[in-house]
């Protein structure tokens, strides 16, 4: 149903209330709300009246004798929203307060969008900023629970001419884009003819003239199609400013004139009296001071009859620079010091000081002309700002007596900024605890295998579909991937050529990609990133030590920008990330020099002793066969007794190097103790809750304490890295005479019918065969896992 609809159906409903009983008053003052609220777009006047009707209704008893408080809220903020629109600032904010804590006081949380929108509205209005962000946040937080996409979509929107004041551009484009996406998705035609004014409006303020025309055009198109006639003349007005800046002189002109007599012809006096000083500050601009002055006073008599100060002001200011235009000092300084009187500032030593300089600029010569206007510009100045001290002085004397709920709204804000606090030191325990785990599971596994439980936690946290990681390559001409998940087999992500515009980018880049949506692709973004499955991609390269070593690149199948709070995030995670891959790399060169090393040592070690022994036995059993054959019995008798000394000293070095090779964990511990210092520095580090329990420490040999430390280390990263368990209990008994170690975990658990990656299980039944062990497992999925070791 339309607005015109709307509004007949509820003047049709009141007709029908018109002599209600006392048992039926409320509703008849909702109806009147609900009215007056549809109208304040449309009919201010009568919207004032209605608002004013409905509260005296609800103030005298609303049927029951009582104050009806949930009428008069509502009332208060049709006339506070509307005081806001007007510029009546101190009383807007003393009505929309009071609705503000009536609504909360009742919980009725439909009405506070709505009346923190207009709060929000004077705060912006006034300059204070951060107040207004507080009252923009609640909109739509309230918006956002009642789950009306009209209301968020006005929330965005103030979210946007916040980030544009504040010279944030692009996240104000961003934040406007969305708001419009949400108006159109919510079928609400007129925020999202609004929208398009708005975005047009900006774009003519930031020289985008091209743009301002587009915008503007959708505007008027859907301003026609929709009948919103003054929507049409503030569409028709941006599109005759821009092409004035185009310097399509005559079409711009000819627009502004059209749209004056369509102002005229719906008897819109505001928006007639706006055209009127858009062509007046139009031919200003262009040095034709007569056309001006003729449009410059029809605006100030639509003004004055329509009691517009600040356009009567304006009007007032332009006419006194379009006689300066024309050398009619005299005129120029009548106008002004009308101008003067509008503002208040009589005898003011500033304006007065002006008024000086008119004068003698009247009296005197041309020549001094240029020496004036820099005077006039300094001077003007100084009264704008002597004009907002005032304006913010009468402000501040009016917002004394809301001290106490001004004290109770900080209150509320220090109440969000604690929270805030805790959410921050909730994601830093969680990217610490993500942090260790990778770095610890990074001296076990395989880049990939490192990467993916980061990977997995990162698209948990942020809402997507999938995710990859691709290393440069040395040459930088290329990228290879290194993990993935969520996205399937894709063989272009394997290996992803690089254009010269792309790796530029990748090197000096100094913020991530992101687009919605496949019409806003980077055109330097590689066409292998470009996945039609989904809608929304983000991408961010990877750098440690401002070197790049890679690109993170993340997926959503709807078309859904991340949010401010992901985007952070993952700006924490890519250095986490480019950290996790550039300790593996040192990790396999330390890895690589250590087994150089290793074997360059067991080498010497055999050279040294075991090869020199052997060479030795060779030279006793030559002699001793030389002896033999010298039938020199005695001889061969001590020859032999030399190969024997020398065989066993042979073997008690072979047997000392290996004894050098077992694990270096279980060199001063036993296998328990090894696994309590592995607990300790590896689960209880991530917040598991790990356990070893002893009731039976039998002893093993050298060779089955090595194998069976090798067995549990492999079910312990199981449960680590693939069951995502928090609580892991090692047990090491004794059942039927037979040792036992009990490996047990609360993680996902899995189907035991189906077959695995990897090799682990696989080893652990082996390692347990050559120590006549059995290895047995039992586990479901969502179940947890038992590993039973037996000898």
């Amino acid at each position: 149903m339309i607005d015109a609809e709307r509004i007949q159906y509820l003047e049709k409903q009141l007709a029908e209330l018109e002599d209600a009983p006392e048992a039926r008053i409320r509703e008849k003052i909702d109806l009147i709300n609900d009215l007056a609220w549809l109208l304040t777009d449309t009919d201010t006047k009568r919207s004032f009246t209605l608002s004013e009707s409905a509260y005296s209704l609800a103030e005298s008893g609303g049927g029951n004798g009582r104050p009806y408080k949930e009428g008069m809220a509502y009332s208060l903020r049709t006339q506070g929203y509307l005081n806001q629109r007007l510029g009546n600032h101190a009383t807007g904010l003393v009505q929309l307060m009071r609705a503000k804590e009536t609504f909360e006081s009742l919980g009725i949380i439909d009405g506070l969008p709505d009346v923190y929108d207009g709060i929000a509205g004077i705060y912006f209005q006034i300059g204070s900023f951060p107040n207004a962000l507080t009252f923009v946040h609640r909109q739509l937080d309230a918006a956002k629970q009642i789950g009306n996409k009209r209301l968020i979509a006005n929330a965005y929107n103030n979210y946007a001419v916040i980030y544009i004041e504040s010279e944030d551009y692009e996240q104000g484009e961003a934040t406007r884009d969305e708001c419009l996406k949400l108006a159109i998705e919510s079928g609400h035609t007129r925020i999202e003819c609004i929208s398009y004014i708005n975005i047009a409006e900006t774009r003519l303020r930031m020289g985008k003239y091209e743009q301002a025309l587009k915008f503007g055009s959708r505007a008027l198109k859907l301003s026609r199609d929709a009948g919103f006639e003054l929507f049409e003349i503030y569409s028709w007005d941006i599109l005759g400013k821009t092409y004035l800046k185009l310097g399509e002189r005559d079409k711009g002109l000819k627009i502004l004139e059209s749209v004056l007599a369509l102002s005229r012809k719906i008897d819109a006096k505001p928006s007639e009296c706006m055209v009127l000083l858009s062509l007046g500050e139009a031919f200003l601009e262009i040095q034709q001071p007569d056309q001006a002055v003729v449009w410059l006073e029809q605006s100030l008599n639509v003004a004055q009859v329509i009691n517009a100060s600040v356009e009567v002001y304006k009007t007032y200011e332009a006419l006194s620079k379009a006689y300066e235009q024309k050398k009619n000092y005299a005129d120029a300084l009548a106008y002004f010091k009308q101008y003067q009187a509008i503002r208040g500032q009589v005898l003011s030593s500033v304006e007065t000081l002006r008024t000086k300089i008119l004068d003698i600029t009247y009296q005197t010569e041309a020549a001094k002309k240029e020496a004036e206007i820099e005077h006039f510009r300094a001077i003007e100045l100084e009264r704008e700002v002597e004009e907002r001290t005032a304006e913010l002085t009468n402000s501040i004397a009016n917002l004394k007596k809301e001290v106490a709920r001004r004290k109770q709204a900080e209150a509320e804000i220090q109440q969000m900024v604690e929270l805030l606090e805790e959410r921050v030191a909730a994601r830093s325990r969680e990217l610490a605890a993500l942090y260790d785990m990778t770095i610890l599971l990074s001296d076990v596994e395989s880049l990939a295998d490192t990467l993916k439980p980061a990977l997995g936690k990162i698209m948990r946290n942020t809402d997507a579909n999938g995710i990859a990681v691709h290393i440069l390559s040395a040459s930088q001409r290329s990228m290879q991937l290194a993990a993935r998940l969520g996205l399937g087999e894709l063989e272009q992500f394997d290996e992803v050529p690089l254009a010269n515009d792309f790796v530029h980018w990748l090197k000096q880049a100094d913020a991530p990609l992101m687009f919605v949506a496949e019409s806003d692709f980077y055109p330097m973004l590689p066409n292998a990133f470009l996945l039609p499955p989904y809608a929304t991609f983000f991408g961010i390269a990877l750098r440690v030590h401002g070197q790049t070593i890679g690109f993170l690149s993340l997926y959503r199948d709807r078309e859904q920008p991340f949010s401010f709070e992901h985007v952070s995030l993952l700006i924490t995670m890519a250095e986490q990330l480019g950290i996790i891959i550039q300790n593996h790399r040192l990790q396999e060169q330390s890895l690589d020099m250590t087994r150089v090393l290793e074997r360059q040592r067991l080498a010497r070690e055999l050279h040294d002793s075991v090869a020199q022994r052997i060479y030795s036995l060779h030279l006793f059993a030559r002699a001793g066969h030389d002896a033999l054959e010298d039938s020199d019995i005695e001889a061969t008798h001590l020859r032999l007794q030399q190969v024997e000394a020398n065989a066993l000293f042979a073997l008690r070095e072979m047997r000392l190097l290996l004894y050098q090779l077992r694990p270096l964990a279980l060199e001063s511990n036993t296998l328990s103790e090894a696994f309590e210092n592995r607990f300790e520095e590896v689960e209880r580090r991530l917040g598991i809750q790990a356990v070893v329990e002893t009731d039976h420490a039998p002893g093993f040999s050298e060779e089955v304490e090595e194998e069976l430390f090798y067995i549990v280390t492999e079910a312990l990263n199981n449960a680590l890295k693939h069951a995502e368990a928090t609580d892991i209990n090692l047990l090491f008994t004794t059942e039927n005479g037979r040792s036992k170690i009990i490996v047990r975990d609360n993680g996902s658990g899995f189907d035991l019918g189906q077959k695995l990656p990897g090799l682990g299980l696989e080893n652990m039944c082996l390692r347990s065969e050559k120590i006549n062990g059995l290895v047995t497992i039992d586990t479901a999925v969502g179940q947890g896992t038992t590993v039973n070791i037996t000898l």
